[in-house]
């Protein structure tokens, strides 16, 4: 109930530690005593407490204070999450860099191997803080059981959104690895690959959305620390639903502008054409057309879902 591990009350029972002093007023709580009691290991009596051996029924204090511990560790949680989306972020500054000073030297190799350690090692820290910012609810009053359910939930919400941008960060600089052997005439500038790497990166952030959801989801069900009414489940299987299309439509539109933009580069030959007295190659302009055209149909399929999805909640309130 004070979101704690069983090793940790284990230590305080063997006298070997003891608890933080933010946690003291609802132990008290829990065992209907006073902090002194605690501290001072007897009782003292006093007028309406109840006698030695028994419990004092919960007050509307002490639910506000042990419902005011999840809250707390949440927060601490949160705040160690911005960790994570900071090294996603440090990880995309560093490309950027890379790819607009190391383009003569050859170096914009660099825009994705900074950009892969920060973002690796974003998604490590952020499993860490996940395991220790969930609860377990074994043995517990069901009242008490929901908030940590609902809690983990809080929880995996945010966590699974930190490694879904390291995902997407990580996607996005992938097309550098080959940037310097790449063409650098006009249109086929570094800089243009950040537009097949959305492409990547939304991929990749969709896989990582959906190992959590068959994985570790089901075992966090399994193991009840997750737990969803049939209502909630139904809304989560209907959300996934629309996901899957709008994913798949996206997909193959993106499949054929990488198509198409291949074919452009592998035969430019195809995209000459006769002006008057002139010939005009348009094959870099197909190229670029492409390339620009990845981000747009990543965009209008991730507004397409969350409109869809909020007038659906709209429709239901």
């Amino acid at each position: 109930m004070l979101y704690v591990s069983d090793k940790a009350v284990s230590r305080w029972e063997n006298d070997e530690c003891t608890p933080d002093l933010n946690l003291l007023p609802a132990i008290a709580d829990i065992f209907g005593v006073t902090c002194d009691k605690l501290l001072r290991g007897e009782r003292r009596p006093q007028n309406g407490e109840p006698p030695s051996g028994e419990t004092a029924p919960p007050t509307e204090k002490s639910k506000r204070r042990l419902q005011a511990i999840p809250n707390k560790k949440y927060s601490a949680f949160r705040n160690f999450s911005f960790i994570s989306f900071g090294l996603a972020l440090s990880g995309l500054i560093a490309a950027i860099i890379c790819v607009l000073c190391g383009k003569e030297d050859n170096v914009t190799w660099l825009g994705f191997l900074l950009p892969a350690f920060l973002t690796v090692a974003a998604a490590a820290c952020e499993t860490l803080f996940t395991f220790n910012g969930t609860a377990m609810p074994d043995e517990q009053p069901e009242e008490h059981a929901k908030l940590v359910c609902a809690h983990n939930a809080k929880v995996m919400r945010l966590a699974v959104a930190a490694v879904m941008a390291d995902a997407f960060v990580f996607g996005l600089c992938l097309p550098f690895i080959g940037a310097p052997y790449s063409h650098t005439v006009d249109i086929y500038q570094t800089e243009a690959l950040f537009m097949p790497g959305t492409g990547i990166g939304c991929m990749l952030a969709l896989a990582a959305y959906g190992i959590y959801f068959k994985t570790v989801r089901a075992r966090m069900i399994g193991k009840g620390t997750l737990k969803f009414s049939d209502e909630q489940a139904a809304a989560v299987a209907a959300d996934n639903k629309l996901l899957l299309k709008i994913s798949l439509v996206s997909g193959a539109i993106y499949i054929l502008l990488v198509i198409f933009s291949l074919i452009a580069q592998a035969h430019p030959d195809m995209f000459y054409f006769q002006s008057g007295s002139s010939v005009a190659d348009y094959s870099a302009s197909a190229v670029f057309a492409s390339y620009a055209l990845m981000p747009m149909v990543c965009a209008a399929g991730a507004i397409v879902y969350f409109c869809i999805k909020n007038s659906r909640k709209k429709i239901k309130n």
